[in-house]
This record gives structure tokens, sequence and C-alpha cells, in this order.
């Protein structure tokens, strides 16, 4: 990775931007199709910013929980919940005494796969799988209420959706603990599980959002 001056990047990785969290992925977005051009990309950074700064009762309940450790550390990069950019012109050219060659206007835009920029992994001092333990304890407390332990059959149920939501056993510990079942039982459980065909890999994925 070279920079505009023919410099060698350290590591393939670049900032565009002022706090931008430096990655290896971008999208030369060209808007051909239609006449937003560069509105897409300012709305994307309103959206940004509006709600890691909105106030509600008094409290940011809006920011994602990596925004709000990235804040809280003093961490040098922007984590963010919608893409950053901003509009150039593109030039090319095969080798380096070839003429340039206009391609137009583009959008320089974070890339939706950067998973870095939004939080999702290599922010220091957050884990995101706290993030993803929190959501699936959420849905099981939810499931859970709708169902009587009293009633025969019931507690086997609750046992099956805490061990269908775990995938490591520290994740079984937090979950069971939190839902004061025994995760000794819910172990002695597993193989009865597996025969019914439950599978510890059938999990929705997880998108950080604001709660309002």
């Amino acid at each position: 990775m070279l920079d505009y001056q023919g410099n060698q990047i350290p590591g393939g990785k670049y900032s565009f931007k002022d706090k931008a969290i430096p990655t290896d992925r971008w999208c030369l977005k060209a808007d051909y199709a239609e006449s937003s051009m560069a509105h897409n990309t300012g709305v994307a950074r309103l959206w940004n910013d509006h709600f890691r700064d909105v106030l509600v009762d008094g409290e940011y309940r809006c920011r994602t929980e990596a925004q709000q450790t990235v804040i809280d550390n003093g961490y040098n990069y922007d984590v963010r919940t919608a893409i950053d950019g901003f509009p150039i012109v593109v030039f090319y050219r095969q080798t380096y005494n070839d003429s340039l060659i206009c391609l137009g206007q583009y959008n320089f835009n974070n890339d939706k796969s950067s998973h870095e920029v939004y939080g999702f992994e290599n922010v220091p001092e957050f884990d995101n799988s706290v993030v993803g333990l929190n959501a699936k304890l959420k849905k099981l407390k939810e499931d859970y209420s709708q169902l009587d332990p009293s009633i025969e059959g019931n507690s086997d149920k609750m046992k099956k959706m805490a061990f269908e939501y775990s995938k490591t056993e520290a994740e079984i510990k937090v979950l069971t603990s939190a839902l004061k079942i025994s995760s000794t039982a819910l172990e002695e459980d597993k193989k009865s599980i597996d025969e019914n065909n439950i599978s510890s890999d059938s999990k929705s994925e997880f998108t950080p959002c604001c709660s309002v």
C-alpha cells in the first residue's frame, strides 16, 4: 500500500481523514444512476453524529457500547454506526510515466465490511462478544418469561434454551448464573439436548443499536 507520494504505508492500513480508524478496505462509490451524489454520505455522517451525541433523559442512550467505551478511554479514533466519507475526483494510470486519465467524481467512503470502523473488532478495552452475550441474555429472558417452570416439562425446555443460546462454556456459565439455573445440570443434559437436534450454532447475528 502506497500513499499519494509513493511512500509505503506501515501495515497497509490507511486513515483517510482525521480521527478515521486506519483500515485496508474502502468503497469508491460512483453515483452514476441517481443524482444524490455526495448527499447520501452526508446523511450517513449526520445520522452517526446525531445518535452519538443526542441526549435522551440526560443520557447518551443511542451510543453503542463500543462508542461509549472509546469515548470513556480517550481513544484517538472514531467508532461509528454509519459510514464516513467525502467526494473525490479519481484519476488512474497504468504506469508511473503514463498520463493521468480522469475516471470521474466518486465518494471515498468507509466500506461496510471494515469491522473495526463500527466497533466489531480491534477496539481497545472493548470486547464485542460481551455485547453479543448481553443480547442473548435479553432474548433468553424474554423466552423464559413465557414459560412457567412449575408446569411439567418446562424446566427441561428452559435448560435447552440456555444451551441453544450458548457457544462456549463461559457463555453457559454467565447465562445459567443470570437465570439461576444449575450449569452442572445443564452440562449433564448436553447429550440429550444434542440428541434432540438442538444446535449450539443456530443463533442469529447481533448488531448493536440504540435503545431509547
